[in-house]
């Protein structure tokens, strides 16, 4: 809850994400107060449209929660004085819209957790696991309180008798593992329930299915197209997430551009602000890799308003990092602010598995801005070895590449050639045959002279710790 407190108090963030963020940390009346001052603001200032939606966002906070009657009377004056500054009367909670709200209402913590609290008062245990997968489903996964995640599903453990609800809970305790590219830890619970899917509920079996194939994505698992034809099939899982996002991710990250944008164009409108932001990162990956920036650059941000304003803060460090790494070369300082959102909203040294990456990979973009090619360097070879020890073959083809493109600006070729030789054999365990060949500018096919350097050897003298036929699995046992 410090976390959002302090996200709350970031004057960086817009007005609808630190109202959020005062909801996450549960401080309604502190949440209603700045709602309204904010709203003030932007009477003041013309913004009638904004003033309004934050006074409705109070409005259905005061009719859902019951605040003290002090609290509720000096809410409501306050109320009063920015609506009667408007042109437009401001709607009761419980009549309709006449236009959409935009400013969301995600899922509220509080309710969530009250609701956890009157199911054990009444002791039937459908409704305590009922509500406590709600809870995790709908916010605390979303919000990366992962802690409280595995608290609540281990509270469920020794209530869940029945084989759907067992299968409910190993999903929901690996999602976050697979979503954050840690999937070596997910797949042994996976695979086991992949293997009694016949016997689980339809949209029990259709989230196993989605978690399947980006394990597999993500390990390189030559069954990959065989687990994928599972996608496709009518209905939805439990989890928010459909299938052709999920396929959409997977083939823009392959390069199989048409596969991808046929998928994203068949996909329906994402129910939950997880597959939102998943279908974001997955258009703008398929926007980076034709060279459209402009276009991955927007997708991105839309991504990251939608962690801010519905506290869906899973996915936050990946799009971040991919909006840093597209910005640095034309734009530094901004780059630094998104630095500045990203801790604020996420904290230092919380990211987790592939993220960790991605800031890697983020800030060797930096420092390649700033003309700093060597640490560049350094920062994408520390990138591969953990992309390495995530068992992530396709991520640690691409960081070798980049790598191969700082060496090549620093006149290196044969350091060049080895990293281009590493970063194709990552792409073949991975399944990517050819190799993605855009992303870094340079083809993986081109030849160098070694020029009498060592070719083994990368910034500084220092050789990497894997080297030219040596596999994920073979490193791993080391």
């Amino acid at each position: 809850m410090q976390l959002h407190t302090r996200a709350a108090k970031s004057e960086v963030l817009p007005p609808a994400a630190r109202l959020q963020q005062w909801l996450s940390a549960g401080h309604l009346l502190a949440a209603c107060e700045f709602a309204l001052t904010a709203a003030a603001g932007a009477s003041a200032a013309g913004d009638d449209v904004l003033a309004l939606e934050l006074c409705e966002r109070v409005q259905v906070l005061l009719d859902r929660h019951a605040l003290t009657t002090v609290d509720t009377a000096r809410l409501t004056e306050h109320l009063q004085r920015i609506r009667s500054s408007s042109a437009r009367p401001l709607r009761r909670a419980d009549e309709p819209l006449s236009e959409p709200s935009v400013v969301p209402m995600p899922a509220d913590p509080v309710t969530l957790s009250a609701r956890v609290e009157q199911a054990d008062r009444l002791g039937r245990v459908s409704d305590r696991i009922a509500t406590r997968l709600a809870y995790v489903t709908d916010y605390l996964i979303p919000a990366r309180e992962l802690d409280v995640t595995h608290r609540l599903l281990r509270e469920i453990d020794p209530l869940a008798d029945d084989l759907a609800d067992r299968a409910r809970v190993e999903i929901r305790r690996h999602l976050p593992d697979v979503l954050l590219g840690r999937s070596a830890l997910a797949e042994p619970a996976v695979s086991r329930l992949a293997a009694a899917v016949s016997k689980l509920p339809p949209e029990v079996a259709h989230d196993v299915c989605l978690l399947d194939c980006l394990i597999a994505h993500h390990l390189g698992r030559r069954d990959l197209s065989r687990r994928m034809s599972c996608l496709g099939r009518p209905g939805r899982g439990e989890i928010g997430l459909d299938d052709a996002t999920v396929a959409a991710r997977i083939l823009a990250m392959r390069e199989r551009f048409t596969e991808a944008q046929t998928a994203l164009d068949e996909a329906p409108t994402p129910t939950s602000p997880l597959a939102r932001q998943l279908r974001g990162l997955a258009e703008g990956q398929l926007a980076t890799r034709l060279g459209r920036t402009d276009t991955a650059i927007t997708v991105l941000r839309h991504a990251q308003e939608v962690g801010f304003g519905e506290d869906c803060h899973l996915l936050m460090p990946e799009i971040t990092a991919r909006l840093i790494a597209l910005i640095a070369p034309t734009d530094l300082d901004s780059v630094y602010e998104d630095f500045e959102v990203f801790d604020s909203i996420i904290g230092t040294g919380r990211t987790v598995g592939a993220e960790s990456v991605y800031r890697l990979v983020a800030r060797s973009a930096i420092r390649r801005a700033a003309g700093q090619i060597e640490r560049a360097l350094e920062q994408l070879v520390a990138a591969t070895e953990l992309a390495v020890d995530l068992e992530f073959p396709l991520l640690a083809g691409h960081c070798h590449l980049g790598a191969a493109e700082c060496l090549s600006t620093l006149d290196r070729p044969g350091e060049t050639q080895m990293h281009q030789d590493l970063a194709r054999r990552y792409f073949r365990q991975a399944g990517v045959l050819n190799g993605p060949s855009r992303e870094y500018g340079m083809p993986l096919t081109t030849k160098h002279p070694t020029r009498g350097r060592d070719p083994r050897s990368t910034s500084g003298g220092r050789r990497p710790r894997q080297g030219p036929g040596v596999d994920i699995t073979a490193i791993r046992a080391r």
